[in-house]
């Protein structure tokens, strides 16, 4: 299978992706090219057929053989120096282990496996790596060696599937107005009950999934959204000096997650239009989606690894917009000491404020239970906090939206007292 390197037009060394200066470097000579040089410079790369050296010359039957073949061997030769590259089944673009020259595998890239569109990297390894630092100077749980120790860190073009769908959904609910005063010794409280409908026709643009066996979904979801006023068509060009991986989940096979985040959607949207109740109670709903289309995509991912007590740790920053998320390590410690910290500082608070305001000795009792209680609170919410969040809401993705019926039937009115004790 061949292989495709950038050359630098001065030197002839190799040119690499620059993020922050939207244009390439080569380390060698120094020199800077633009993306406009892309045209001028590597032309004969960018019209490459990459399929045409195997489509000419086999037939159908044996390209379907030579597909399966390829699939299963790995070696691959620098064009630089000549060495042999290994790659598993799903790499695309990677670099040398010798002479660090950065490839392309072009037959990782053809036919199918051609991206229609992507976003290059906007924020290079050394932003990357700053990003992590300050998010992990704020936790202050976090070990103190962890925070000091320096992991693998790798900028990756990960492949996504991206789905258009047209649905027709709709929503049934029982809808809540009460509202309550007091008459002589009574609370009165009124409740009027609704059936509530909903019909919409909604249209999704773009909802990701990525197409990436060995990646976490949650992870990626959580540094959504991408800025998609930045695509670009697919330039292997962008590649030079990253990762990329070609997809191995199938359109089918991703059809169910993406079912799933437009229902959710859906949902969440027909929800948003059932207003001024004070409580709603759905008891049906149903997203039908009546057309789909999906377009291949590659999309900018930091991932840092880091191995800590013999567990890994992975971080994954936004390649494109800088948004991090992931799960640190927490030390339990750190976590115990500012507990009996924040207990002694309560506790001794509450025994001053006694003795200034004399309200007598139980008010130091009062600042060790509270001091207690936020404690405990503040290392339940350590532990939850520190987790990655989800994935964002899919009405993000939600473009247009028709709402087609909105039916608030009055059922009934009914109300209760309570007698109050003054």
């Amino acid at each position: 299978m061949a292989v495709i390197t950038y050359k630098c037009p001065s030197c002839g060394g190799e040119v690499t992706y620059n993020p922050p200066e939207k244009g390439f470097d080569c380390e060698y000579c120094d020199s800077f090219f633009y993306e406009k040089d892309i045209e001028n410079y590597w032309k004969h790369n960018e019209e490459t057929d990459l399929s045409k050296d195997v489509n000419a010359a086999y037939s159908v039957n044996e390209l379907e053989e030579l597909e399966k073949y390829n699939s299963q061997i790995n070696l691959y030769t620098c064009s630089g120096c000549g060495a042999e590259i290994t790659a598993d089944d799903t790499t695309s673009a990677t670099s040398c282990c010798y002479c660090h020259c950065p490839v392309i595998l072009t037959g990782r890239l053809a036919g199918k496996y051609k991206p229609d569109k992507m976003i290059a990297f906007n924020y290079d390894k050394n932003q990357a790596v700053e990003i992590f630092n300050n998010w992990i100077k704020k936790r202050w749980f976090v070990p103190k060696d962890f925070k000091t120790s320096s992991g693998d860190i790798t900028g990756i073009y990960v492949p996504y599937w991206l789905a258009d769908c047209n649905t027709e959904s709709s929503m049934n609910a029982l809808g809540l107005k009460t509202r309550s005063w007091r008459k002589g010794n009574y609370l009165v409280t009124e409740t009027k009950e609704y059936d509530v409908e909903r019909e919409a026709k909604l249209y999704f643009e773009d909802v990701p999934i990525d197409a990436a066996q060995k990646i976490d979904n949650e992870l990626l979801g959580a540094i959504e959204p991408y800025n998609y006023s930045e695509f670009k068509p697919f330039s292997m060009a962008y590649l030079s000096g990253f990762l990329s991986n070609k997809f191995d989940i199938t359109q089918q096979d991703v059809m169910k997650d993406i079912t799933k985040r437009v229902e959710d959607s859906s949902k969440e949207y027909l929800r948003s239009t059932m207003r001024d109740y004070s409580s709603v109670k759905i008891s049906a709903a149903i997203c039908d989606i009546k057309k789909s289309n999906f377009e291949y995509a590659l999309l900018p991912v930091w991932f840092l690894n880091y191995k800590y007590n013999d567990k890994d740790y992975e971080i994954v920053v936004n390649g494109q917009t800088g948004k991090l998320a992931g799960t640190p390590p927490l030390s339990i410690k750190r976590l115990l000491t500012g507990a009996l910290l924040l207990i002694v500082g309560m506790s001794i608070f509450g025994s001053i404020a006694g003795t200034i305001l004399s309200l007598g000795q139980g008010v130091g009792g009062g600042g060790f239970f509270f001091g207690f209680i936020a404690a405990m609170v503040m290392i339940v919410n350590s532990k939850f906090s520190y987790k990655f969040k989800k994935q964002i809401s899919g009405t993000n993705y939600l473009k247009n939206s028709d709402l087609t019926l909105e039916k608030d039937i009055h059922l009934r009115t009914y109300q209760t007292r309570e007698k109050v004790n003054d």
